[in-house]
């Protein structure tokens, strides 16, 4: 009888996402590791007595595999015209979001974080050189809020290593006279919500906002559509985020609260 891929992966991918990022020690290749192994369980047919102890045996083998080739054939990176045109792209495509949601153009900040500009799947550690850039942008503007990704339950490593300069940054500026005013709001992408405790600002999103929402994701047309492994959840990205932002505005509705069409749920972080 085949296995139940969707809950296994529900079950069991962080334990196996945490296996490979050990033996590799990099999160992107880890997630793509991590991929592979689940795409590996699809083909099983026998019954699995041991769904944890597979798992780590085939994340293992796996991980070794990716070791032994990369001893064998070390990663070239990607010459630098390709990633300059990679980066125009997603530019433009961030520039596109941007209008669509009202953000003046010249309000986009581009960092080019050293840790990201690598050419190759391997980023390197975060360093002193990408806080130094988030620091400075961080003082020259001097926000009142603000907004980053909190979402650590997906295992996709650039959103970790960016919430992780930001953070360090934060400990650099913390006492500015500014920062002290400032607040840090954490928000969660399409794969999982903040639990209803959890939440310390509810904002509610009307039926034109999910729209404009929508239509912004659209614009990021290179990293849209569906994920690379969704398991039996066909649904694409923009698709998971209004669903997990309806599903919000249900739960506060089922508790006797004001009914919405969607609401984003944010966490604040101290610093």
């Amino acid at each position: 009888m085949p296995v139940d891929i969707d809950a296994y992966y529900r079950t069991f991918a962080p334990m196996v996402y945490r296996r490979c990022k050990h033996l590799l020690d990099n999160e992107e290749e880890a997630l793509d590791t991590m991929q592979e192994v689940f795409v590996a369980l699809m083909r099983v047919e026998d019954e699995i007595r041991s769904p944890s102890s597979f798992l780590y045996i085939l994340a293992t083998r796996r991980c070794l595999n990716r070791i032994r080739s990369r001893q064998r054939r070390p990663e070239s990176p990607a010459s630098p015209l390709l990633q300059q045109i990679k980066g125009l792209i997603r530019r433009g495509e961030a520039r596109a979001a941007g209008r669509e949601c009202g953000v003046p153009v010249e309000r986009l900040h581009f960092l080019d974080l050293p840790f990201y500009e690598t050419g190759t799947v391997r980023k390197k550690p975060i360093g002193p050189d990408d806080v130094a850039i988030v620091r400075d942008l961080l003082q020259k503007i001097k926000p009142h809020q603000i907004y980053a990704a909190g979402d650590l339950s997906d295992p996709h490593g650039t959103h970790r290593v960016c919430l992780a300069a930001i953070f360090k940054a934060l400990e650099v500026v913390k006492e500015d006279d500014w920062a002290k005013d400032c607040w840090v709001w954490l928000y969660r992408g399409a794969w999982q919500e903040w639990d209803v405790n959890e939440i310390e600002m509810a904002v509610p999103i009307s039926p034109e906002e999910l729209k404009r929402k929508r239509r912004a994701i659209f614009k990021h047309q290179s990293q849209k559509d569906r994920p690379l492994f969704p398991g039996s959840d066909a649904r694409e990205f923009w698709q998971r985020s209004e669903d997990r932002n309806r599903g919000t505005a249900k739960a506060y509705d089922a508790l006797g609260l004001a009914e919405y069409e969607a609401i984003e749920g944010f966490v604040r972080y101290h610093f």
